[in-house]
């Protein structure tokens, strides 16, 4: 989901509204490590109509908009009804290690489909979990939605394309992989390039991974 604002700067003055935004953007970081709801402003008029703003503050969800009823007065305030009206297909969980009901409590309200996959916050790109958004909208667009359609195939074109890369670098990173010509990120991947190692333990095409966190389908 995204937080879109207009705000018109005349002068060196910040206007109405803008802190609040600002802040509440600020403190969404820290709180929300998986960035379910980016923020982002618009300060151009003619930008604003092409996005097709009918107030100056909206949410943009997967598949509806939402006006923020009147004026920003607070970060928290927005924050709450931000969070309150979020929401998703699909999320991460990261069970803390202990004891937890975490998991009941999603299952237990919906049937859910999980899936166990690695996940590398350095390439804020995961190939399993983003097949898995794809599924979850494809599965939640009863009404063939334009709108969620042109994101599922936005995501496919994404994943096709890091599949690419991924097998570009993969090949780079392994290309001397001999006997008198060993692969240093086999032998000793803290010598190696930190993008090689991260990719090569993403491939598409690998087999054998330990879970560490689990992705939902709602």
């Amino acid at each position: 989901a995204v937080v879109v604002a207009y705000f018109e700067f005349k002068n060196s003055s910040y206007p109405r509204g803008y802190k609040q935004f600002y802040y509440a953007a600020i403190k969404a970081l820290s709180n929300d490590p998986d960035r379910r709801i980016c923020f982002a402003i618009v300060t151009n008029k003619n930008a604003a109509e092409g996005f097709r703003l009918r107030a100056r503050l909206q949410m943009f969800l997967w598949n509806r908009t939402e006006i923020y009823p009147g004026d920003v007065k607070g970060h928290a305030e927005l924050l709450k009804w931000a969070y309150d009206i979020l929401e998703f297909t699909s999320d991460w969980v990261s069970p803390p290690g202990t004891k937890s009901t975490m998991l009941s409590e999603i299952l237990s309200e919906n049937a859910a489909l999980v899936l166990f996959t690695p996940r590398s916050l350095l390439l804020e790109y995961t190939p399993y979990y983003n097949l898995l958004k794809e599924v979850a909208l494809d599965y939640n667009n009863c009404n063939q939605s334009s709108l969620v359609e042109s994101i599922k195939h936005r995501l496919i074109l994404k994943r096709h394309i890091m599949q690419e890369e991924f097998s570009k670098t993969i090949r780079k990173c392994h290309k001397n992989d001999t006997a008198h010509d060993p692969d240093v990120c086999r032998l000793r991947p803290d010598l190696c390039d930190l993008a090689c190692c991260q990719t090569t333990s993403l491939s598409l095409n690998q087999t054998k991974h330990v879970p560490a966190v689990l992705a939902c389908i709602m």
